[in-house]
Order: C-alpha cells, then sequence, then structure tokens
C-alpha cells in the first residue's frame, strides 16, 4: 500500500480541521516518518496538539527537539 506523502498529511489535517472546527485534533504516532520535515506545519493546518518524547512501546523523537521547534513556532506548551 501506498504511504501518504507529507503534504497528503497536512491536507488531511486541514480537512479533518474543516469538517471539525470545535474538536481538538491531535497527530501522534508516525509524526516523524509520515511528515518527516514538515511536523511543525500540522498547527498551521489546525491541529491542537500532538505527543512529545517516548511512545508506549517504542522510542520519539528527542523531546528537546520539538520542544525548541515549537518554541521557534510559537506554539504555547502545556503539560498532561
Amino acid at each position: 500500500q501506498k504511504s501518504l506523502s507529507p503534504m497528503d498529511c497536512v491536507r488531511a489535517i486541514t480537512m479533518f480541521r474543516y469538517f471539525l472546527p470545535d474538536k481538538p485534533i491531535s497527530v501522534c504516532g508516525g509524526r516523524e516518518t509520515n511528515l518527516r520535515e514538515l511536523q511543525s506545519w500540522i498547527f498551521m493546518a489546525g491541529a491542537s496538539g500532538t505527543m512529545v518524547g517516548n511512545y508506549l512501546t517504542t522510542a520519539g523523537r528527542d523531546r528537546e527537539v520539538d520542544m525548541q521547534m515549537f518554541a521557534d513556532i510559537e506554539v504555547k506548551t502545556h503539560g498532561c
């Protein structure tokens, strides 16, 4: 099965935001693999959150790299 391109993923987030304007949209599993260098675009596309650090059974992207990305694009962060 052909996987989605990073831009297809961004477009999908945009469509979810359009059809679900008042609902939280989190982008988590597969973010590093599918979005690659476009990970920061999820917030411009309409996502309201993501998971940072390690996941339940796999290692995620380094938390500090994600925190720097959030600072660079001026996204406010909230802990659980």
